[in-house]
């Protein structure tokens, strides 16, 4: 027989695990409601000229199969007062000869080599940087060579800085998924930055939170001089956060959006670029906190994983005691409470993701929920081997390029 105890805290757990992630799914719901689109603003009712110049910048390695698409986009933007510059880091394919074949076609463009990148920096802020040191706007751009954008998507943009006043403006995109180890692992992602980063309080001036999307950061470029710019965040492998942070701790104004279509972007599809890629995120607050991190993989197993575990061991145990062991006390209100509280924990799952998907990607999100524990499991071991890394100083692989995160002391 099973003691009653052991069925007892087996059951507490996982109504603790249905408790705590129905009140996250009531706190996405409510992020969601109170995020600002900003097709839905005001401003882009304004009549506005074009008198502001905007530098874009694209900071680009290896992207020879989407860059063409990108800098196509931006060129057919209706805010036509740009400039485009490509800054090459140090691609080994076709990306520069590409970009450089635009040039010819439109004066606009321009494409740069950042060279070699100093000791000392990290991610894609040396090109970042590159591109500011040669750019003429009074507007700096920030974008993704893999993300393609609207035609209004400037145009909007610029409008909603000046009507608001705005230092720091960005916009979340549409995300294209492919294959399964992406359409598991997204909502995840994106339900954490959602959760951690609500945009209420990213805009509210009196919260510390602080974040932006990479794929499209416009900053007033003054304030990006003052604050530093990209070298001040230069060892820091998540920029694009870093600078967000940087902007709102010196008191400027920022503001993040729904992007509603203006943006779309691609989302890794290969294992090995989606595991990098969330080791990456997960180290730079690892940074801070060491193996103590360790501790969100164990919540995160309790949330995810250990419901499935419950129902698993439920009904076997329950085929088991039915063949073997008839007259026992299976039925005992404990295990059946922890049975149906495991049950809502995989309710409570499948809505987060189908919530997360239908905010991040436009297609029919289909039967897609269901990858939900491969996400959970991809995000635990993700956490595990970046904190090891991390802490034992070991590098961070992405984008061909490993680098150094050394641990830090929390301020």
């Amino acid at each position: 027989m099973l003691p009653f105890y052991l069925g007892f805290l087996a059951s507490l757990f996982a109504i603790l695990s249905a408790v705590l992630l129905f009140a996250i799914l009531l706190c996405l719901l409510s992020t969601e409601r109170q995020a600002p689109h900003i097709r839905k603003s005001e401003t882009h009712d304004l009549e506005q000229s074009q008198d502001t110049l905007v530098s874009i910048i694209i900071a680009a390695r290896n992207e020879e199969e989407k860059i063409a698409r990108c800098i196509s986009s931006l060129i057919a933007q209706s805010y036509q007062n740009i400039e485009i510059l490509v800054v090459d880091d140090n691609s080994s394919d076709k990306t520069s000869s590409i970009a450089a074949e635009f040039e010819g076609k439109d004066p606009r463009v321009h494409t740069i080599s950042a060279g070699a990148k100093p000791q000392g920096w990290v991610g894609k802020s040396w090109p970042c940087e590159t591109g500011f040191q040669v750019s003429k706007g009074e507007l700096l751009l920030f974008v993704d060579a893999d993300s393609i954008f609207e035609p209004k998507a400037v145009e909007y943009s610029v409008k909603c800085m000046h009507y608001g006043s705005i230092d720091m403006l960005s916009i979340s995109p549409r995300v294209n998924l492919t294959g399964i180890w992406a359409k598991a692992t997204l909502p995840l992602v994106s339900a954490g930055i959602n959760l951690l980063y609500p945009m209420k309080k990213v805009n509210d001036p009196k919260s510390r939170r602080a974040y932006v999307f990479g794929t499209f950061i416009l900053v007033k470029k003054s304030v990006y001089a003052a604050i530093g710019g990209h070298e001040a965040i230069r060892e820091r492998i998540v920029e694009d956060a870093a600078i967000a942070q940087l902007a709102k701790s010196k008191g400027y104004k920022l503001r993040v959006m729904i992007g509603d279509g203006l943006v779309t972007t691609d989302w890794e599809h290969e294992f090995s670029s989606i595991y990098r890629g969330m080791e990456r995120v997960f180290s730079d607050s690892i940074r801070s906190y060491g193996l103590v991190s360790l501790l969100d993989a164990v919540l995160v197993f309790f949330l995810g994983l250990y419901p499935i575990v419950f129902i698993v061991g439920y009904a076997s145990y329950s085929i088991f005691v039915r063949n073997f062991m008839v007259g026992s006390n299976l039925g005992s209100l404990p295990l059946n409470a922890g049975f149906v509280a495991s049950l809502m924990c995989v309710l409570f799952s499948l809505s987060v993701q189908a919530k997360e998907l239908h905010i991040t990607k436009a297609k029919k999100i289909g039967l897609t929920p269901f990858l939900y524990p491969i996400g959970f499991c991809l995000f635990i071991s993700a956490i595990v081997t970046s904190t090891l890394k991390v802490s034992g100083s070991k590098s961070i692989e992405w984008k061909g390029q490993k680098f150094e995160q050394k641990p830090v002391a929390r301020v």
